[in-house]
């Protein structure tokens, strides 16, 4: 997964992506490329509708694949949360699955799409 892997050391760094951009090597050595603005994050359940849509547009159905790249990028630091500060229940949610990754690995947690 590697878009839960991008989103794993975006959050650790504090930082949220504004571009995401999706790479296709064919086994002909065709290469592909798209990109697209997205509202900033590192939550992998918000960007990867963008990131299906996106194969979608460059993926040649029944051809084989020889690379297959995805791509964060015009990183932007995130406002960091002060202790006063109001949590969403999500943000709780990706903090308990971050330590249980830097912990455990980054396999123990996937998400199921």
């Amino acid at each position: 997964m590697l878009l839960e892997k991008i989103c794993f050391s975006l959050r650790k760094e504090n930082l949220k992506a504004g571009v995401l951009t999706i790479k296709i090597r064919y086994a002909d050595f065709t290469t592909k490329t798209i990109q697209q603005k997205i509202f900033p994050s590192n939550f992998e359940n918000k960007i990867y509708p963008f990131a299906i849509k996106l194969f979608d547009k460059l993926y040649r159905k029944r051809e084989k694949l020889r690379l297959l790249g995805v791509c964060l990028s015009d990183l932007q630091k995130e406002t960091p949360l002060t202790l006063f500060s109001e949590k969403t229940n999500k943000e709780e949610l990706y903090q308990a699955i971050d330590k249980i990754k830097s912990r455990f690995g980054t396999k123990l947690i996937t998400w199921v799409h």
